[in-house]
């Protein structure tokens, strides 16, 4: 072991491990390690020529590929204790193997910075430097899956991107904070930005690639003009010193195509997708990876059909598999996307399936802020879909609990909304007032008029439901404020939920005849402009069909909750508690219809089904106990 520690050494540095230059045999340079301390292969100084001859490095470059374990494998091959070597030639080969694949070696405690440092997982350093390790990591992993397939000259620069990740990374360890208490996200982005393009100055292709990663994450922490910006001098900087085929020129294309997309600009979006689906034609990983974000950024494109997408979800799953492999975060994304895409389309076994593996891939790979959101949101519109009113709830407060107050306020702002309209489902109209009370505090600053909007409209349906019906009014009407001044008009899907609950609020308190004009106008809309929307319509459907049967038209009534109920049925089991309160509904119009005893039973069997998925605290128990035990000679709302 000590023999090959030398060997090792002078093939790393050019230079003897001792500075006497004297073992020239192994008993001698035993003997001398009595005496003389093993200077740090990573020390140096080295000259130009033996940098030159070690992969064409720099003496700056090799410095840095020598520091960390490849200076802990010879100091521990070289240690002064024979019993502190490792124990067997194969050990000491097992470790070096370990340093060229990039994975964790045995010869010193995995402490969180060095899990860091090789890359493996999204650990946190210390606070203060969590967000920045992050994302950073991101990028790092990619790399590491493309060094053994590609091209020589594509190892040569991922060698070169690791490199230069690794020397941000020690940036963020105390020991390089150069006195600063804490170090941002986007200041170790910026850091990283301005060392490419000084490092790097003569190496285009190279910087182009690294500003091809470091956009993304830009984004991905709100600089959305400065990632895009980056993006496209990226995109130019590959073009001009590469072949069309490039793997890294696709991978930055991808990129750019997702931020089109989130912009709206959906034709150019499609266009640059396109281009890497069909232009990044080499077997190599990072093309199946390019491909594979493509097909997911595909699957984001409202413009189409949700088979569409799902079908651009599905080839994500496919191609992250190959490239990046089964526990990335590359795939447990694609595997969020897809649950949701199955989700919508009433596959929820599928849905349950993919989320419980982004899960059990997160939980091993301490997934960050973003990560964790996306997650929590898939597993509580999985529930919600379900009817699982109740296990919903209790996720998004796991997710408010978890979620740090003040860095993630658009998260914490979701999720309130999200619990305001469950809490209006199940009948907890304080409850649904309190969450959208903090949904205004979120979205207060006025830069997200969507949310804010929705904040109100459930809150007004939750003081309708408490019979607080001028307030309500009140509170629809600031909601059509909100939508007007941020530019939505009366076409759009918004401000059609905003009609429907303001009929509701009509019905309840006994303007029947407006409230049937504004849904049966609400219905139409929303078939000719959203046909999609089924939920939507089921909800117009609902009230229409309620105002009916209270107006004494119970044919028209029953004809809507037959409507409603077709329109559940392609989705949801008969105990979901929608398909029991259309079925609830559609008894109630036959009851009324032909008022005898055997038809009370089964409205009272319907109603007792519904009661049991409602909280002990629901304000909709009385109406259903009412129904269970005797049958109102006056159909009531």
């Amino acid at each position: 072991v000590y023999a090959l520690g030398l060997v090792l050494y002078e093939l790393l540095t050019g230079a003897s491990a001792r500075n006497s230059g004297v073992a020239k045999t192994v008993a001698f340079a035993e003997q001398a390690t009595l005496n003389t301390e093993i200077l740090r292969p990573s020390r140096g100084p080295f000259s130009e020529a033996t940098a030159l001859t070690r992969g064409k490095l720099s003496p700056t470059q090799l410095q840095s590929t020598l520091s960390g374990d490849i200076d802990t494998i010879l100091l521990k091959a070289l240690a002064r204790e024979p019993q502190r070597r490792y124990a067997s030639v194969g050990e000491f080969a097992a470790d070096l193997r370990a340093w060229l694949e990039r994975r964790p070696i045995t010869a010193r405690a995995p402490s969180i910075a060095y899990q860091i440092k090789m890359f493996i997982s999204r650990q946190r350093v210390a606070v203060g430097f969590a967000s920045a390790i992050a994302v950073v990591l991101a990028i790092a992993g990619a790399y590491s899956q493309t060094q053994r397939t590609e091209a020589a000259a594509q190892r040569a620069r991922a060698e070169e991107v690791q490199i230069f990740m690794a020397n941000i990374l020690s940036e963020a360890e105390p020991e390089g904070v150069k006195g600063e208490a804490t170090l941002t996200a986007k200041g170790l982005l910026d850091a990283g930005v301005t060392r490419a393009r000084e490092d790097y100055a003569e190496k285009p292709l190279v910087r182009g690639e690294m500003l091809a990663e470091l956009a993304p994450i830009y984004v991905r922490i709100g600089e959305n003009e400065v990632g895009e910006s980056l993006i496209k001098q990226a995109i130019a900087l590959i073009r001009d010193h590469a072949p069309e085929d490039e793997p890294s020129l696709h991978v930055a294309r991808s990129h750019l195509g997702a931020q089109l997309m989130s912009k709206g600009e959906r034709d150019a979006a499609l266009a640059m997708l396109t281009s890497v689906l069909d232009g990044c034609t080499r077997a190599t990983t990072a093309c199946l990876g390019a491909k594979g974000n493509a097909h997911l950024y595909l699957a984001d494109d409202s413009g189409a059909s949700d088979n569409q997408r799902l079908s651009h979800a599905r080839e994500a799953l496919i191609l992250f598999e190959k490239s990046f492999g089964p526990k990335s975060s590359s795939m447990s994304m694609a595997l969020i996307r897809s649950a949701d895409l199955e989700r919508s389309l009433g596959n929820f076994p599928s849905a349950t399936q993919h989320l419980t593996r982004a899960a059990e891939n997160f939980s091993k790979l301490r997934a960050r802020v973003q990560e964790r959101y996306l997650l929590g949101t898939a597993q509580a519109k999985l529930a919600f879909a379900q009817g699982e009113y109740l296990q919903a709830g209790k996720i998004i407060d796991r997710m408010l609990a978890e979620l740090p107050a003040q860095q993630q306020p658009a998260y914490r702002l979701y999720f309130h909304i999200f619990a305001a309209n469950i809490a209006n489902y199940q009948g907890l109209s304080e409850v649904a007032v309190a969450h959208a009370a903090e949904a205004r505090i979120g979205a207060g600053d006025g830069k997200a008029p969507l949310s804010l909007a929705y904040a109100a409209l459930h809150e007004a349906r939750a003081h309708a439901i408490q019979g607080k019906y001028d307030v309500a009014e009140s509170g629809v009407e600031e909601v059509f404020g909100i939508l007007r001044q941020a530019g939505f008009d009366e076409t759009t899907d918004y401000w059609l939920d905003g009609i429907r609950v303001r009929a509701e609020i009509n019905a309840r308190r006994g303007n029947l005849r407006s409230a049937k004009v504004q849904l049966e106008a609400a219905l139409a809309a929303f078939r000719a402009r959203y046909p999609a929307q089924f939920i939507e319509q089921v909800q117009v459907l609902d009230v229409l069909g309620a105002v009916s049967l209270a107006m004494g038209d119970a044919a028209f009534a029953k004809a809507r909750h037959d409507e409603e109920d077709k329109l559940l049925a392609a989705r949801f089991p008969p105990d979901h508690p929608l398909r029991l309160r259309a079925a609830l509904q559609h008894q109630r119009s036959k009851a009324f219809i032909s008022p005898d005893e055997n038809q009370q039973k089964k409205l009272a069997e319907v109603a007792h089904q519904l009661k049991s998925t409602l909280p002990p605290e629901s304000s909709y128990l009385p109406i259903l106990e009412a129904l269970i035990s005797n049958n109102p000679s006056k159909p009531q709302l």
